[in-house]
């Protein structure tokens, strides 16, 4: 799969695993200021999950909108991201990331220990399907074990 290969499901984990590795490197310092909430299929970005939802599961084609990640909210936008480290940070996330699909990258987010895990295993059952944010502290301290272990 490539850059070409892109659902929403695999856009909103891309743009999760990125913010994630932004919140390590960057001492909690956000890519985006949209919250992360946890619903049934994984980490999900609502206005993100709203900009691309007509696509459904299948994949969006050429070309998609572009996004900005720092200000404001995570929408489309004639923006694009120019800060070197971010762009950087982005093509490693395309690098390692890019290569699974939607369904490979969210099995990754339901892993024991992971954000999404932590928050969905207190949960009862159908709370998913609300607004349930996980907080970037959690998210960052996740990541951050990641990278102590490379």
């Amino acid at each position: 799969m490539g850059i070409t290969d892109m659902s929403p499901m695999k856009v909103q984990k891309l743009v999760y695993f990125a913010h994630g590795w932004h919140l390590a490197l960057n001492e909690g310092v956000p890519l985006i200021s949209d919250s992360i909430q946890a619903w049934t299929y994984g980490p999900v970005i609502e206005g993100l999950y709203h900009d691309l939802k007509e696509f459904q599961s299948s994949h969006i084609p050429s070309p998609v909108p572009t996004y900005t990640f720092k200000d404001g909210t995570v929408s489309s936008t004639t923006e694009t991201v120019t800060d070197p480290d971010d762009l950087a940070l982005l093509k490693e996330i395309m690098r390692v990331y890019g290569k699974l699909s939607g369904i490979q990258l969210s099995n990754l987010t339901h892993q024991n220990g992971t954000p999404w895990h932590t928050i969905a295993s207190g949960l009862p059952p159908g709370a998913l399907e609300r607004s349930v944010e996980i907080p970037n502290t959690l998210i960052q301290g996740h990541f951050t074990s990641l990278q102590q272990k490379k």
